[in-house]
């Protein structure tokens, strides 16, 4: 299965609530405002250059794993396999 690229504002978002920051602490830090920090986070807004090398910096990176128990979709017509309930037979007549 292709994985889905994700913006690089939604990539930070993840990251900056991963390391328990607010828009806010991450916009004081790297010295830009709250309100261009969350519009940045929308991809509303480039960040500049500079802003980029910062944020990179200040955020850590995410963990590789992926939770257990994430069921993959069926790859032969693309549907989640169905649940395991109880089957039915029908009484002979």
């Amino acid at each position: 299965m292709k994985p889905h690229a994700i913006s690089v504002g939604s990539c930070w978002k993840l990251r900056r609530i991963y390391a328990d920051l607010r828009q806010q602490d991450v916009a004081s830090r790297v010295g830009i405002s709250s309100t261009r920090y969350s519009a940045i986070e929308r991809s509303e807004l480039e960040p500049t250059h500079l802003e980029r090398q910062l944020i990179e910096a200040l955020l850590p990176e995410l963990p590789p794993s992926i939770p257990s128990g994430v069921e993959e979709p069926d790859t032969q017509n693309g549907m989640r396999p169905r649940s395991k309930g109880p089957r039915y037979e029908k009484e002979a007549s």
